[in-house]
């Protein structure tokens, strides 16, 4: 009776160890991965995440380019704040001016997607 309890002991040790070598190696092998693409042929941009309140020296993003904030001429622009794939840009005056106004542009998309105001709701 004690042989078998020893036996029975012994092959779950063993199986305890391949087990924990198993999930060593998975690890292992996981970390190693390149990252994937979104899609064949196609790569997802890489935008980097600026916590809030920080300033960023430059933003990376590919084969920028361009975007037209289509704003009114004699605007200026007071500052910008990426946050993530989005840039908030706070915009003053201008010829048709109605005050401070906050752009927000998404980057991916390379086009402004709203416009906040102060100001009444009509």
């Amino acid at each position: 009776m004690v042989n078998i309890v020893k036996a029975i002991s012994a092959v779950l040790g063993i199986v305890i160890l391949i087990t924990l070598g198993a999930l060593g190696y998975a690890f292992y092998t996981s970390d190693q991965k390149p990252q994937e693409t979104a899609s064949a042929g196609t790569s997802v941009p890489s935008v980097p995440v600026v916590p809030h309140g920080q300033v960023a020296a430059a933003l990376s993003v590919p084969d920028f380019g361009g975007i037209s904030l289509q704003q009114p001429e004699g605007s200026q622009i007071i500052s910008v704040q990426p946050q993530g794939h989005l840039v908030f840009v706070t915009v003053r005056g201008g010829v048709k001016s109605t005050g401070d106004r906050v752009l927000v542009v998404d980057l991916l998309k390379r086009r402004v997607i709203g416009q906040l105001v102060a100001g009444a709701i009509q």
